[in-house]
């Protein structure tokens, strides 16, 4: 007996009306998830690309800071321990007392060494390029590994501080 009763004219829902809600849930999901993701992509690949020009430019400072000073009897040359040693006044020190310091190539890490055995690693994927023509030096840093489109790359060149001579 249909249209009879309290119930007569309520109506369920249809399977096919369910399952169109649930395809329109899932769109609005898969959109959202979407957005997401390339948000926080975006955000690491800045993030990244922003500490490797970071890195960069560090070594690019401390690197220029110790060759302006470097002792004129020394020449870049590369040792047979790939380490680059320098003798190198400090800025700070009043006296301009030479102090030993080394930038070393340890596979994509360089590190960087005092005279007082304290080392520092500078960077884990990056690689120091210096070619000196007299007193003046053209340095190449890069930092990031080869495939890596946040890759940075300085280059600068450095004259060395004149001593008088």
């Amino acid at each position: 007996m249909l249209g009879k009763g309290p119930h007569a004219n309520e109506r369920g829902v249809t399977m096919i009306e369910l399952l169109v809600v649930l395809a329109l849930m899932g769109l609005v999901f898969g959109a959202v998830a979407a957005f997401s993701t390339s948000t926080m992509t975006n955000f690491y690949r800045t993030s990244q690309g922003s500490l490797n020009q970071q890195e960069a430019t560090l070594i690019v400072s401390q690197l220029t800071q110790d060759l302006r000073r470097l002792d004129p009897t020394v020449q870049w040359v590369e040792s047979a321990d790939h380490k680059f040693h320098l003798r190198t006044a400090r800025a700070n020190d009043v006296n301009q007392e030479w102090i030993e310091v080394a930038y070393e190539q340890d596979g994509s890490r360089v590190l960087y060494s005092t005279g007082d055995n304290v080392t520092v690693t500078l960077t884990e994927h990056g690689q120091v390029d210096v070619k000196q023509t007299g007193d003046t030096f053209d340095v190449t840093v890069t930092v990031g590994a080869d495939d890596d489109p946040n890759q940075a790359k300085l280059t600068t060149t450095v004259a060395r501080y004149n001593w008088g001579r």
